[in-house]
Parts: C-alpha cells; sequence; structure tokens
C-alpha cells in the first residue's frame, strides 16, 4: 500500500480495539500515520524520526530511525503499558500511557491531515498483547491466526472477519505480495 501524503487511505466501519491489542505490518516508511481515526481518538505514525502510539490524546513514543529498508514494525498494548516492535524485538523501554483509553480504528493509510507516506504491507491487527516470541515469528513472515481481527494486504480483510476496506483518495490495488520485494500499491 504505498502512499504518497494524497489523502489515500482505506476506511472502515469501527474496528474496536479495547486496551489490549497488537498491530503489526512490514512497511517501507517515510512518515505519516498507518492508522487512525478522524478527532484523534487513534493513531499509529511515524514523525521526526519517532514512533508514536496515540490512545485517545494519552502518547506513548520511541526513537525509531527511518534507513530507508522494509522493516516489521509493530506495537502492543496492556492496558497502560504499550511496547514498540522492529523485526521481531523490542525497541526502547515499555511506555506507559497517562490514561486507559479504550480505542477503534476507522483508516488504514491516515485520516484527515496525517497520511501515511511509504509502502505497507501484511497489516494484522490482534485482540491480544502478543508475547516476544510471538512477535519474533510474525516478523519472520509466521502466520498467526489466534487473535486475528483484521489482515491486510490489500482492501481485503483475509483474516476472514470481513472488515473490508473501502478505497478513497485514488488507492489502487496490485499483486498481492508474499515478501517486502512486492507490495500493494496506492498511488
Amino acid at each position: 500500500f504505498p502512499s504518497h501524503d494524497t489523502g489515500a487511505v482505506g476506511t472502515m466501519a469501527s474496528l474496536p480495539l479495547g486496551t489490549t491489542h497488537t498491530v503489526s505490518a512490514r512497511a517501507l516508511v517515510t512518515s505519516g500515520t498507518v492508522l487512525g481515526t478522524d478527532g484523534a481518538n487513534y493513531s499509529l505514525l511515524w514523525s521526526g524520526g519517532n514512533l508514536f502510539y496515540n490512545a485517545g490524546g494519552s502518547v506513548a513514543s520511541v526513537a525509531c530511525a527511518l534507513d530507508g529498508a522494509w522493516h516489521h514494525y509493530a506495537v502492543t498494548r496492556s492496558g497502560t503499558s504499550v511496547k514498540f516492535y522492529r523485526d521481531g524485538t523490542q525497541i526502547g523501554a515499555t511506555q506507559t500511557l497517562g490514561a486507559n483509553n479504550s480505542l477503534a480504528v476507522t483508516s488504514v493509510g491516515g485520516f484527515t491531515g496525517s497520511f501515511f507516506s511509504g509502502q505497507l504491507t501484511d497489516l494484522r491487527i490482534y485482540s491480544v498483547e502478543k508475547n516476544p516470541t510471538e512477535m519474533a515469528a510474525i516478523a519472520l513472515g509466521q502466520s498467526d491466526a489466534t487473535s486475528l481481527l483484521a489482515r491486510y494486504s490489500d482492501t481485503f480483510d483475509s483474516s476472514g472477519n470481513g472488515r473490508n476496506l473501502t478505497a478513497s483518495g485514488g488507492l489502487s490495488v496490485g499483486v498481492i505480495p508474499a515478501s517486502p520485494s512486492l507490495y500493494r500499491d496506492w498511488e
């Protein structure tokens, strides 16, 4: 899913995340928002060399330099505890949110005023906090359908839960990737 600050996003009916979840994806990131909800209720985004997790105004972040290469990125949350991962390894210390806000997601690739710029594939959303062993396996591309809420390599939710995305802002779909060297395009 490459996007170029054009407002190309996939929208969905509200996907409740609650206060415990994992979000992971393979990405070649320039900047911007991977998941979001208008009104800044929830977002996962890169900005200024940091990866941010915003839970209704309660923010956690970690330094995450962008090097122009594909990586697997993930964030796990359990209550007020947030962990960030890159290529299956936790980066930075466990962060503590100031509030235990329950969340929902309504878009992939951005929301009003904040759009993803880069390339994205194999976006997975789980209803549980995945542990470090599970995160390492997911980063290697191993399948893990346990507690999977949604999985996207295009607008189709391959988890079987029927949470397909509605394309807007010039979303186009290409060949499905098996590895980060192939990907679906947002143009």
